[in-house]
């Protein structure tokens, strides 16, 4: 074996087992179809409640006849905001059809199109103490991950059955207001880090 060949295999190994050290606190993935009717996740995003920020990356298909734009909404849990970033190829070639990502909407979504898109959650802290001084607003016993109203007054997004059980990530048809696919969030004590478990 050539020098150069050994010493490229050692760099690629010390790379990795670094890479493979860090990653992003409380991290999760889930994967979905965005369907019309209301496509679902495989499983529940999973994150460590005692963490005030987490990262999930969502992947979907789109499953034919949909067809259009989907806004991306993080819908529950009093206090919780999230950032959306569409995860992009290093090199596109071309081949396949992307969609376009700006502020929370794909455009341009096509049946059999892929997407994944990393979603930053943080929790105000300043919320929850406004909200845990109000006694009166915030029954006993409730949580501000999982104890809230879906849908915020104002959000244009429909109540009944599109609503979820706690926090969700949804995807609405920007058309029609339907929901594509809704991706709920588990708030677990401690762990965190899951694929579903």
């Amino acid at each position: 074996m050539k020098f150069s060949t050994i010493a490229l295999f050692s760099l690629s190994v010390v790379i990795s087992a670094v890479a493979a050290h860090y990653r992003f606190h409380d991290s999760a993935h889930a994967i979905g179809m965005l369907k019309i009717g209301g496509g679902t996740a495989r499983h529940p995003a999973v994150l460590d409640k005692e963490r005030d920020s987490h990262v999930l990356i969502a992947t979907a298909g789109v499953v034919p006849p949909f067809r259009g734009n989907a806004r991306v909404v993080l819908e529950g849990g009093r206090g919780l905001s999230a950032t959306f970033h569409n995860a992009e190829p290093a090199v596109n070639l071309g081949l396949h059809h992307r969609p376009e990502f700006r502020g929370d909407t794909y455009y341009d979504l096509r049946p059999k199109d892929r997407i994944a898109l990393w979603v930053r959650i943080t929790r105000n802290d300043k919320l929850e103490s406004i909200s845990s001084q109000i006694g009166a607003s915030v029954p006993a016993g409730a949580d501000a991950l999982t104890d809230c109203p879906q849908h915020p007054a104002g959000s244009g997004l429909p109540a009944g059955k599109n609503r979820s059980a706690g926090p969700a990530l949804a995807f609405y048809d920007t058309a029609t207001n339907d929901r594509l696919l809704g991706i709920p969030l588990r708030f677990v004590a401690s762990g965190g880090a899951s694929h579903g478990r």
